[in-house]
């Protein structure tokens, strides 16, 4: 009985240290991840056939992914709430997934015909709408009747 309470304990030990060293600071574990991921994504906006930049966007994107699961999880492990009744309410969690889903889909840089980059939300917009209107006419220009 005295080795098997031994052994456990020397596995305690072990286990606490496993968990300081994986699972402490998850918040900023998450925003770390998350930070690299929008670095590496905004390479990828001025590199895009680079296929080294799309692994290492997986291999973030994954790391990512499991932060955050393991931080909700932790969160969801904290005594006192009542997981049943108040479903979700980890809402920086949920904003944090809001932000990164935002800055992955969102246009930061285009090159125009011109071969200019613009950077600028206002003149990218501009200049979308100035491709489309040449590509499709304007409704002056347009052979269908209106009304």
């Amino acid at each position: 009985m005295i080795k098997l309470q031994s052994k456990l304990k020397l596995v305690k030990t072990k286990l606490k240290e496993w968990s300081k060293q994986n699972f402490s600071d998850l918040q900023n574990q998450v925003l770390k991840a998350r930070e690299d991921l929008e670095r590496i994504q905004l390479a990828i906006q001025t590199h895009p056939l680079d296929t080294n930049l799309a692994v290492l966007e997986n291999e973030a994107l994954r790391e990512y992914n499991l932060k955050a699961a393991a931080e909700e999880s932790s969160a969801k492990q904290k005594p006192g709430c009542d997981w049943t009744v108040l479903g979700d309410g980890n809402a920086a969690f949920f904003h944090n997934k809001v932000k990164g889903n935002r800055a992955r889909t969102s246009i930061h840089s285009i090159v125009t015909s011109q071969q200019a980059t613009i950077t600028d939300k206002e003149d990218i917009a501009a200049e979308f709408v100035s491709y489309y209107q040449n590509l499709l006419g304007s409704a002056n220009n347009s052979p269908y009747p209106t009304g």
